[in-house]
């Protein structure tokens, strides 16, 4: 006898819009609306994102481009394309649905993010960088609200409407990509020949702003932007100084004040980072594009040494959830927790559970209706537990 979801999955085909149900609005982009959705085919919570087609103009190239390169792109930290829908008005792409994006969730907490929670975030959004910038693809728009993590703690890069694959014979790019606070200054200063370190001068501006739960540079408009650049940075390289912005007199005061000459990242300034944490943030946060970072490189930095050594062997899975070395094995519980609390809904949370899943980064997510807690382990001990143990982290 066939269950609920075989059946379902007969009466129902991918790349069909009846095979899809909205449930609610999420948000509105430039040219798309964006619902929460269920399938009808697997019975799947996922993403929709409708683009609307012009009679005249046809579907966006930024639809497209996604499209094609979601297709390309299969790892843990980047968003799956599930399925496209196309209809005479519209454009569909059915996309991997997550709990909520990384703005919201520094919004809902109260309190500083915990830095391994941070560390965990940070490392995740390098290596999707890194696989992207494998296959010669630029985010180009990395920011909070494009980063979405669901209730295990991964995290995931989405909306690759502004993405461009480098190996493009293309002589320049657009300098009007990336949301202005996560703009480099090389491409704010008009650099049209810009590569994949456009991406790691965005994600170094987000690792701030895990930090310290603002943006580091909330500029008002493109030369406000650069001042507050120059504030932190101090004055860019010669290299750099060509552009018709910086020749503006407002510029003057900096490039005639010593302070500004040669100013460096201090603890001072992320006192929560250690000398490791610094040394990449600063690496991130470089003035010229080609001493930038890497993302294979930052993920070989040594501030991510106290993670599991598992963590760095695997390919395209997830570093959150590792499968267990036996399926009766799962992460203790122990008294040496420390409770992270990001919302408190005034009731005792509980795990949800992932049978025979083992979490190997000292990570237990829980919640508990619209609340996020996060569990950190003292130590990474793997211990069997009874069946009422198992029993009660099963329940919701």
């Amino acid at each position: 006898m066939k269950s609920s979801v075989e059946l379902s999955a007969a009466c129902h085909e991918f790349g069909k819009l009846g095979s899809y149900i909205k449930l609610q609005r999420l948000g509105k982009g430039s040219y798309a609306k964006v619902y929460k959705g269920i399938s009808k085919v697997n019975e799947c919570f996922c993403t929709l994102k409708e683009i609307e087609i012009d009679f005249e103009e046809g579907i966006p190239c930024t639809a497209i481009r996604e499209a094609s390169i979601l297709k390309v792109l299969k790892h843990a930290n980047i968003v799956s394309l599930h399925d496209i829908v196309y209809t005479k008005t519209h454009f569909t792409l059915i996309i991997e649905y997550l709990d909520m994006d990384l703005k919201q969730f520094m919004e809902i907490s109260r309190s500083p993010l915990p830095i391994n929670i941070i560390q965990l975030f940070v490392y995740q959004l390098i290596r999707g960088l890194a696989y992207c910038h494998s296959k010669k693809i630029m985010h180009r728009d990395l920011k909070p609200q494009n980063l979405l993590i669901n209730m295990n703690g991964e995290l995931k890069i989405a909306d690759f409407g502004l993405a461009r694959a480098k190996g493009l014979p293309i002589d320049t790019l657009s300098e009007e990509v990336v949301t202005l606070w996560y703009r480099p200054p090389d491409v704010l200063l008009g650099s049209v020949k810009y590569d994949t370190s456009i991406d790691m001068w965005s994600a170094g501006c987000i690792f701030a702003e895990l930090l310290q739960r603002s943006p580091l540079f909330p500029g008002k408009e493109k030369e406000d932007q650069i001042i507050k650049i120059i504030k932190l940075l101090g004055i860019p390289p010669s290299q750099l100084r060509n552009s018709k912005i910086l020749l503006r007199e407002k510029f003057n005061i900096y490039f005639t004040s010593q302070k500004y000459v040669d100013r460096k990242l201090s603890l001072e300034h992320f006192p929560r980072l250690d000398a490791c944490g610094l040394e990449l943030i600063s690496c991130m946060l470089e003035y010229n594009p080609e001493k930038r970072i890497t993302a294979s490189q930052a993920l070989r930095h040594s501030y991510f040494n106290n993670f599991p050594r598992e963590i760095f062997g695997l390919d395209h899975s997830s570093i959150v959830m590792l499968k267990a070395r036996r399926a009766n094995e799962v992460c203790a519980l122990s008294h040496n927790l420390r409770r992270i609390v990001f919302k408190d809904c005034g009731q005792q949370l509980k795990p949800v559970a992932h049978g025979g899943v083992l979490l190997r980064t000292n990570q237990v997510a829980f919640v508990k209706g619209a609340a996020v807690c996060f569990i950190a382990l003292e130590a990474s001990t793997f211990l069997p537990i009874s069946q009422r143990a198992r029993q009660e982290m099963h329940m919701s």
